[in-house]
């Protein structure tokens, strides 16, 4: 019987993050972010490009310091850039 492989880590995985700073001019989040498995980046705390369409201008205003996300970002022209963001799951 041969060993089950490990999945490979996806982009597509959520990763849990909390904003720390909102820069609306330069569409960006400053993320205290978990570990990206996919980039083979461990926690920490880093700004993030927005990719284009990913938040209206509305929704960005209303993005705030201590706002709980989940992220999944790659690197789109050797920046790390938020491809999809949600609010995160409510804490039971």
């Amino acid at each position: 019987m041969e060993a089950a492989e490990a999945p490979a880590p996806s982009s597509q995985d959520w990763i849990p993050a909390e904003v720390r700073r909102v820069d609306i001019p330069q569409q960006k989040l400053t993320l205290k972010h978990g570990d990206i498995r996919h980039l083979d980046m461990p926690g920490m705390t880093m700004p993030f490009k927005l990719a284009p369409g990913v938040v209206s201008a509305a929704q960005l205003t209303a993005i705030k310091a201590g706002d709980r996300l989940e992220v999944r970002i790659e690197s789109q022209q050797g920046q790390l850039t938020i491809v999809e963001l949600r609010p995160a799951p409510a804490a039971n």
